[in-house]
């Protein structure tokens, strides 16, 4: 993670808007993370959500869920979780059913939970058929190429190109197989 924190690290001082979330993720998903380290990825978070990288409500979320560089609170979770969703993020939609299935941040409700699952369900199919950006979840591969173009001309994740969005998915996938998906 040192390479990548240090180029992460370049792009934050030229203020890059995704590069703190990077930065920020190879903080959080270092083996020895301590509480030093999980402060600061709480703060790369929360400078990335300013700069409208939305998908650091996720991450902000769970680190209120989990309690990780920040105190714990599931009810500010739940509340990033669903700005999230709200701008269209497939991975939140899960996150919302989680907290209403198991009365996190909020009262339990299965059938609200169900409803934000289905939900989620095609916002996830949608991405993964390329039919959406799979960071804001607007708008759609462009003709003849593999970078993704958002509808919104005031759209801050548009990607230029589509290693970055590999080196999202790689890190969603390492974050997985490392058993750290929830925290």
């Amino acid at each position: 993670w040192d390479n990548a924190r240090y180029w992460f690290s370049r792009a934050a001082e030229q203020d890059y808007p995704e590069s703190y979330y990077f930065l920020a993720s190879c903080y959080d998903m270092d083996e020895d993370v301590d509480r030093q380290n999980a402060e600061l990825a709480f703060q790369l978070y929360q400078k990335a959500y300013e700069l409208d990288v939305f998908q650091a409500c996720i991450e902000l979320g769970r680190c209120y869920e989990a309690g990780f560089g920040i105190g714990k609170d599931e009810s500010v979770a739940l509340d990033f979780y669903l700005k999230a969703a709200g701008k269209g993020i497939p991975l939140s939609f899960r996150f919302v059913a989680e907290c209403f299935l198991f009365g996190r941040g909020t009262q339990r409700n299965p059938a609200e939970a169900k409803k934000w699952e289905k939900a989620g369900g095609r916002k996830a199919a949608r991405a993964l058929q390329g039919a959406v950006c799979p960071v804001c979840g607007k708008g759609g591969l462009r003709e003849n190429t593999q970078a993704f173009s958002c509808t919104e001309k005031d759209c801050r994740c548009v990607r230029r190109s589509a290693p970055l969005f590999s080196q999202t998915n790689l890190m969603l996938t390492v974050r997985v197989a490392a058993g750290r998906s929830t925290r």
